[in-house]
């Protein structure tokens, strides 16, 4: 009976592809994003409410008083205050930016919240997916 490790070859030279042949990066398919405009924003979250009646949270959050014109904004991430990320503000909880905001990022097409930090500056706290569900994660 022969050894197992006998006929094994070292494998410290291979170079292991993620892509199947034939297949790209996603960035190499797509190539460069398309920057979104605000009705683009406003036509996705509007698609996800369609047919949704009697939408709450634990905030008491009416969509017709907190939904915004979609706007552009820095954003700081919670997770290293060096990021800067460019994220859609979509909903102010209220008027005076103190409460939670919903935001898009249009890089993956994702909804999160943020925050106004106490120095004034917007901060990233999170990522849930859907509108929906980071309007319920608030």
């Amino acid at each position: 009976m022969s050894d197992f490790n006998e006929n094994k070859k070292p494998a410290a030279n291979k170079v292991y592809n993620a892509y199947p042949s034939g297949y790209a990066p996603y960035t190499e398919r797509c190539g460069a994003l398309k920057k979104m405009t605000s009705q683009e924003v406003k036509d996705i979250i509007n698609n996800e409410l369609e047919g949704q009646s009697n939408l709450t949270n634990a905030h008491g959050v009416n969509l017709k008083e907190c939904l915004i014109e979609p706007i552009k904004e820095s954003y700081l991430s919670s997770v290293d205050e060096s990021i800067t990320l460019k994220l859609w503000t979509v909903l102010e909880e209220s008027a005076d930016r103190s409460g939670y905001k919903i935001t898009f990022d249009e890089t993956d097409g994702t909804f999160g919240l943020g925050i106004m930090t106490n120095k004034n500056e917007l901060m990233d706290i999170g990522t849930y997916g859907t509108f929906l569900e980071t309007l319920k994660g608030m």
